[in-house]
């Protein structure tokens, strides 16, 4: 903020001559401000004093003359001028410069700021040099500025002013028009006789003092005018660059908003990847988990089947039957193998059967190896040959 003061020549004004409203904080960064002006510019340093104390006095003019706005600007003068000590030879010019333009300031408008003679101009007395003092005080004597049509209210400020600027070079106060009017009227000789001689260089000089101060009036509101503008510009470029920037923010956010859309898609994506590939690895160990219990399954069915088959061929051959009969038999369901030992089956009757199976699994192109027959099938020709065998045995036996 401090960058931007010595860019903006209203600023700095603007902002001392709030120095003595706003407590010991607000007096204090100011003074830390002017001391950044003052290694930066310091021959615009009386400018920026001058400009402050006019702005102070604006706005007191402008509050209707009110004595805490009279008192700031009281106090503010005085503050201004204890900068310039009047002992160091580059505080004096500077000092005087000062007081030069609150002449010309005041001038510009004698009816309203007259006040700012007296109250304000009138602490750089003790600044200034005595030679300055005594060219102020011979510029007032030839250069009567007052205008007698106007109130005496009016001028009596700048007659406060430059009475105590004649008191602080030892000379008598300055006589006021009436005063003089009245000696003259009343006959005086001597000096007086003077003043009347006088009388139409003391007019000329008014009327001159009258066209500068008009042509200080136009100067002051065009420079019142150019300011305004340069404030207005100046608060239109801070605007368009806060809005700059607020686009410029709005941009970036809307910039992460679609990274961070667009991370959380790619996110996404690996995560669904991630969970089909789990799922396939899945399917794959379960497909192969059952292929194995599969085979385990079989292989076992195998070894019990063998097993069976290995303890029942030595089960019947312990019976006394042959090795391919026991062989067979092993291979037969349990009812029939159950129908043989009660001897309702005969052992041909069996081979007769068990070959007619395999004869009609050989017609019908079967893949797989002959397993145990059918039971169902077995059974119902184990019916006919036993109905069979059976009329063999009934005959056998009436033998």
């Amino acid at each position: 903020a401090y960058n931007l003061v010595p860019e903006h020549g209203w600023l700095a004004p603007a902002i001392v001559s709030h120095f003595t409203q706003h407590g010991n904080h607000v007096a204090e960064l100011i003074k830390h401000m002017l001391t950044r002006i003052k290694k930066i510019s310091p021959e615009s340093l009386w400018e920026v004093y001058l400009n402050s104390l006019k702005m102070a006095y604006e706005r007191q003019a402008h509050s209707g003359g009110s004595e805490a706005a009279l008192a700031h600007f009281k106090e503010l003068s005085s503050k201004i001028a204890n900068v310039y000590s009047g002992n160091l030879v580059s505080d004096r010019p500077n000092a005087a410069k000062i007081v030069r333009g609150g002449i010309e300031y005041a001038f510009a408008d004698p009816e309203r700021r007259m006040g700012f003679l007296s109250h304000g101009l009138a602490h750089f007395t003790s600044k200034i040099t005595d030679s300055d003092i005594s060219a102020l005080v011979r510029y007032f004597e030839a250069n009567d500025p007052v205008d007698t049509t106007q109130s005496a209210g009016t001028w009596a400020p700048f007659y406060q002013y430059v009475n105590h600027l004649r008191k602080s070079i030892n000379m008598p106060p300055m006589s006021t028009p009436s005063q003089r009017s009245a000696l003259v009227e009343a006959g005086e000789s001597g000096g007086h006789g003077r003043m009347s001689q006088s009388a139409e260089p003391l007019a000329e000089g008014v009327r001159v003092t009258r066209n500068r101060a008009s042509q200080h009036q136009q100067e002051q509101a065009l420079a019142d005018q150019t300011l305004a503008n340069q404030t207005t510009a100046a608060e239109h470029q801070r605007v368009m660059q806060i809005q700059q920037r607020l686009q410029l923010q709005q941009q970036l956010l809307q910039q992460q908003q679609q990274q961070q859309q667009l991370h959380q898609q790619q996110q996404e994506h690996q995560a669904m990847a991630l969970r089909q590939q789990q799922a396939q690895a899945q399917a794959q160990a379960d497909a192969h988990a059952h292929a194995q219990a599969q085979a385990h399954a079989q292989f076992q069915a195998q070894q019990q089947q063998q097993m069976y088959a290995n303890v029942g061929r030595a089960s019947f051959q312990d019976q006394g039957h042959s090795n391919a009969q026991a062989q067979m038999l092993s291979m037969l369901p349990p009812g029939m193998v159950a129908a043989v030992q009660a001897g309702v089956l005969n052992m041909d009757t069996v081979m007769e059967m068990v070959s007619q199976n395999m004869h009609q699994k050989h017609t019908h192109n079967l893949s797989e190896a002959p397993a145990a027959m059918d039971e169902g099938n077995m059974h119902q020709q184990m019916q006919s040959g036993g109905d069979a065998n059976t009329s063999f045995g009934r005959a056998k036996r009436r033998r």
